[in-house]
């Protein structure tokens, strides 16, 4: 039973014992403060973190709720300037139809534009006149409305409430003289009454927004990095979603809410309809992971925007917070070491407290190192981008423009950007530094933008064996699709310094057939349906790779700089060409790399632990008598083990660096060699007391202590 001293008890110690006990004491005390202030540190950063994240968030909704709502106001301002214009009589009748296909014409958020009368009141000889001008082909087309269905119906609000309610939106419907989903804006106009000299609705004008133009919209804004928006009407219908399906299916947010059991969606999209905002923590619809959900008015309409903010991708300053957990980790494990030592009495050399000490020590020890590996993963280089992280088209917009610029700068000509896309089916490691790929790379080509341009691809990276064959070629509007399938070895250079606890980015770099001109290949996002990194764009959902852990996918511009113009006059590529990068992040699964490559050391470790309880100048038993020379053969078979192990391991890893792995065997070596000279010395001297006391029993008290103890700090050094 452990009991706390008392001073009576520390009287008696002797000059020793006291200095130890003291020692200890004083650490204890200053561990604790110094852990307590790291972990208040810690947790203020990460505060301060959070609380700025979440401020930028919601400045990045505000803005996009501003863009959105200024878009769609300008929009709203076409119909009102028309209805006041039929209102005062400055717009002639036999002028309306012209006037509506210029504002078609002149405006590209719209799908289409339309008056329509009450009855007779266009003309006593003709009961309706609905004039509606619609995009077909990218071209203005007339359709009169009152020739395709009864458009004074109730069932048609875009008519009917206007004229009852005044301005208004109407919740999304498949417009059929507009041939598409959409959501119309109605604005009543007015005719003096020459009897009761009061203004009446004599009709509405009224503007279409296809869905698709809505999904535009809120697709060019800029979330920051691993967000995206949706949009719900006034009752709740969702007019974009990164699901298609929302939209298309006119699901509201209680339908989603139910299909998807995310219930706190219904809490958020009741106050979206009331027209409140906040911020909310929430479980993603789209990927599941924790999110922020920030939810504004869209004043000019009555809509709701809603933006999700992944948790995972707040940008922090991942080398603070590893040292910062790293310093935590080891403060604690010193003040628990320096407990657990007062705890049992160590200074007064009780055999028994001795061990009990041994062994909490070394799991201590142990532990530690299995938080460091778990920091390590959790807060690695590697997860800092290298290049221009593209996320969504808004980013993409904000690339291509600032190339822009550089390329007038630098007079290469305008730049010819080529949408393209992958889709990765398989990876396989054949060697440490090579990869099988599979998978499909496209392409899009305009016929007004890429005439002259050699079509395809080249994978800088690829060996000779590398297969691209084309897969498939469709005519679209205004172009084509080319696709192609590819298959063969990559080449890339890993960093396996950190081995087993690592991680690596997979980069398939992707160039054009051109390199002498200004061409860039650019992500097709249009192709994908989400782009969230964590939703692992770009990837079979069954793909698999053994032994490595998938984290996430993203597209990325890596700028490329040579020292030489492979022959070719007026080289464009030669300084700062962006280059296309497909991008797989892995980390490894750490209990296969330690369960391979660990086994053997522990194993050894055991039997070396073993032998130093064996091995001593009274032989514990005759059953277990061991010689020196006995020793000496089986601590030499173990040496072999090790090497062999370790040849293998290292012949695995082309590096000419030591890496962490390497730095587990170097410890076992030098047990192996202490564990005969320990032993040699304990035979021929009597007087070294550190190894004849108690028949080398501080060595074996120290065995797990000292070598654990030296992996926690090597490996706190390492990933520090």
């Amino acid at each position: 039973m452990i009991k706390i001293i008392t001073c009576k008890e520390i009287g008696r110690l002797s000059m020793g014992q006291k200095t130890i006990f003291w020692f200890l004491s004083g650490l204890a005390i200053i561990t604790f403060f110094l852990s307590v202030s790291l972990v208040y540190n810690h947790l203020s950063y990460k505060n301060r973190v959070v609380h700025s994240a979440r401020e930028r968030v919601i400045n990045h909704s505000e803005k996009a709720a501003g863009e959105i709502d200024d878009v769609l106001k300008k929009n709203m301002s076409i119909v009102h300037a028309i209805a006041n214009d039929l209102s005062k009589g400055t717009l002639a009748r036999d002028s309306i139809p012209a006037r509506l296909k210029a504002a078609l014409e002149q405006n590209p958020h719209l799908h289409g534009i339309g008056v329509a009368y009450t009855p007779y009141a266009y003309s006593p000889a003709r009961r309706l006149y609905a004039p509606y001008y619609s995009k077909k082909q990218g071209k203005p087309h007339l359709t009169q409305v009152e020739s395709v269905y009864e458009y004074t119906r109730p069932e048609h609000e875009w008519f009917s409430m206007p004229l009852a309610q005044g301005p208004a939106w109407i919740e999304p419907y498949f417009g059929t003289a507009g041939a598409t989903l959409m959501t119309t804006y109605s604005v009543p106009f007015f005719r003096n009454d020459p009897l009761t000299k009061k203004a009446v609705p004599i009709g509405v004008v009224a503007l279409d927004i296809s869905l698709g133009e809505i999904r535009r919209i809120v697709e060019s804004i800029d979330y920051g990095p691993g967000g995206h928006g949706s949009v719900i009407s006034k009752k709740g219908t969702y007019l974009y979603h990164l699901n298609d399906e929302f939209a298309k299916n006119q699901k509201t947010f209680v339908d989603v809410a139910n299909d998807s059991n995310v219930k706190d969606l219904i809490s958020i999209g009741n106050k979206s309809i009331k027209g409140e905002k906040g911020i909310a923590d929430h479980a993603s619809v789209t990927t599941g992971l924790p999110s922020w959900l920030v939810y504004l008015p869209i004043p000019s309409t009555g809509w709701s925007l809603h933006t999700s903010f992944i948790k995972k991708d707040i940008p922090v300053d991942i080398d603070i917070l590893r040292q910062q957990l790293m310093q935590i980790a080891v403060i604690s494990a010193l003040f628990l070491l320096s407990c657990t030592s007062i705890l049992l009495r160590v200074y007064e050399g009780d055999n028994g407290n001795l061990w009990k000490a041994s062994a909490i020590v070394s799991v201590l020890f142990l532990v530690s190192i299995g938080l460091v590996w778990k920091i390590a993963l959790s807060y690695d280089n590697d997860l800092k981008n290298k290049g221009t992280r593209i996320h969504n088209k808004a980013s993409l917009k904000n690339f291509t423009n600032k190339y822009d610029k550089a390329s007038f700068q630098k007079q290469t000509g305008q730049p010819v950007y080529i949408p393209t896309g992958i889709f990765i089916n398989s990876i396989e490691f054949s060697g440490s530094n090579k990869m099988l790929v599979s998978g499909y790379i496209w392409q899009k080509y305009s016929d007004k933008f890429h005439k002259g341009i050699t079509e395809g691809f080249v994978l800088p990276d690829g060996i000779d064996d590398t297969v691209i064959k084309e897969a498939y070629s469709q005519r679209v509007k205004d172009g084509k699709v080319m696709g192609w399938r590819f298959s063969g070895a990559l080449y890339q250079h890993f960093d396996y310094s950190d081995y087993p606890v690592d991680h690596e980015v997979i980069r398939i770099r992707i160039s054009t057939k051109e390199p002498g001109k200004n061409i860039v290949l650019i992500p097709d996002m249009d192709s994908y349906k989400l782009l969230n990194p964590g939703a692992l764009p770009g990837l079979d959902k069954n793909f698999a790779l053994p032994d490595w852990k998938i984290k996430s996918t993203f597209y990325e511009f890596i700028s490329k700089n040579y020292d030489t113009n492979f022959g070719i006059q007026n080289y464009v590529g030669q300084e700062g060409l962006p280059e296309l990068c497909f991008n797989v992040m892995i980390k490894r699964n750490l209990m296969d790399a330690f369960i391979r490559n660990m086994t053997p050391l522990i194993i050894v470790a055991l039997l070396l632990f073993a032998i130093m309880f064996i091995n001593t100048e009274e032989k514990m038993s005759k059953k277990f008598a061991m010689d020196i020379g006995e020793g000496l053969v089986f601590v030499g078979s173990m040496f072999f083990v090790l090497i062999f192990s370790h040849i293998s391991t290292r012949g695995k890893i082309p590096t000419q660096e030591i890496f962490y792995l390497e730095y587990f065997y170097f410890a076992m070596y030098l047990a192996l060699l202490w564990v005969p000279i320990s032993s040699v010395l304990l035979v021929i001297t009597k007087r070294m007391s550190f190894v004849a006391y108690k028949n080398n029993y501080i060595s074996k008290l120290l065995y797990w202590p000292v070598i654990l103890g030296a992996l926690f700090v090597i490996s706190v050094i390492q990933f520090y």
